[in-house]
């Protein structure tokens, strides 16, 4: 874990401490009163379960807030990633025209660095230098890219097997250029057509929220309006509230999961999904209970 990765995460902390134990509480205090976060718990079996609706939207807002400087940092990081990726296939070409005709790895290094952009050409020059002080190309190698992507150092590990070879590493670089080409095509066609399912993963989350926040609304209905059959019926409608809260939590956890890994390839950008579904399926849970004529949430 790279520094900006360790301070993105004490800043979410920070973030999360800040909003929950003060900031919210100071705001809708002013707004409205009845929506102070209380923190009432009950327990469902042996779980403790929040109940009332101005801690969930504490605890759901701190969650949002928290998440915004890891997605701001995930996807800065996701940018790097497939910067490299795409300038790695240039390299490689450009790599394998220079090194047919100067048969110095070293030279052939340090002139393609130049012909490529950052962030690739400063680990480029890293890896010309190391291996021009260490004279060991598979030494230089590990040093210079030992934070770099994996995909990305497998193509980049081609240099140091093309110079091994001891035959034409034009033909071997050639072979990784091309192959490098094809993947990044596959990965460009499966993200285009897996991109159409995020909506529909979105949409699963949100129906969720919606049929949470009606089946609330019915049963503040029933309760009130005293219904034949329903009268000795005992429901604790924060109970029900605050379970539902916490499925509607894991849902998006792993709905944000699913879109950043499988859609994206990109794990890390689960966060920024996280924030998007958090919002957008916390206020589809606190409304949708009106749908039923039911205030508030049953507030």
């Amino acid at each position: 874990m790279d520094k900006w990765a360790i301070a993105s995460c004490i800043i979410a902390l920070l973030l999360f401490l800040l909003w929950s134990l003060y900031v919210y509480n100071t705001i809708i205090g002013i707004i409205d009163p009845g929506l102070t976060a209380r923190y009432e718990i009950k327990r469902s079996i042996f779980i403790p379960v929040i109940t009332d609706l101005g801690s969930i939207i504490n605890i759901s807002t701190a969650i949002t807030i928290s998440m915004i400087p890891l997605s701001i940092y995930a996807r800065k990081r996701v940018k790097l990633v497939e910067s490299l990726e795409e300038q790695v296939t240039d390299f490689l070409a450009a790599f394998a025209s220079i090194i047919s005709s100067t048969r110095s790895t070293y030279e052939a290094l340090t002139v393609a660095s130049e012909l490529i952009e950052e962030p690739l050409a400063s680990r480029l020059k890293h890896l010309a230098y190391a291996y021009k002080s260490t004279g060991n190309l598979q030494e230089a190698f590990d040093r210079a890219t030992k934070n770099t992507p994996r995909r990305v150092r497998i193509f980049l590990k081609s240099i140091v097997t093309a110079a091994r070879s001891g035959g034409n590493p034009h033909l071997v670089l050639s072979a990784t250029t091309a192959h490098s080409r094809e993947i990044r095509r596959l990965i460009r066609i499966t993200r285009n057509r897996l991109s159409e399912y995020v909506f529909i993963v979105m949409l699963a989350s949100i129906t969720f929220a919606v049929s949470a926040g009606v089946m609330l609304g019915l049963l503040y209905y029933m309760l009130e309006l005293k219904l034949p059959g329903v009268g000795g019926l005992r429901v604790d409608l924060g109970l029900v509230r605050g379970l539902y809260f916490y499925s509607l939590i894991m849902i998006n956890f792993a709905s944000s999961i699913v879109i950043a890994r499988i859609i994206h390839g990109h794990t890390i950008l689960a966060p920024k999904y996280f924030v998007i579904l958090m919002l957008t399926t916390l206020i589809a849970f606190i409304l949708s209970p009106m749908i039923t004529g039911a205030p508030l949430m049953g507030q």
